[in-house]
């Protein structure tokens, strides 16, 4: 695999999916996978708040790493 990705500069990859039938979009609920904007209290910034464990669980655990040849 390395000679098919070794020299990309961007990769997508269907992690979600569970077969290759899976696709590349697949539906989700909104509120699992979207945060909030919030202000400061002075009202000066904004911020984004998001899932602290979205990385583990759409991108570590996702069907994708359970196959062989993923590293």
């Amino acid at each position: 695999m390395g000679l098919v990705y070794g020299k990309s500069h961007v990769n997508l990859a269907a992690a979600a999916a569970t077969d290759p039938d899976g696709g590349l979009f697949a539906q989700r609920h909104p509120v699992l996978v979207s945060g909030f904007v919030g202000t400061s209290p002075a009202g000066k910034e904004e911020y984004m708040c998001t899932f602290e464990n979205d990385w583990e669980t759409l991108v570590d655990c996702a069907p994708l790493n359970e196959r062989g040849w993923v590293l």
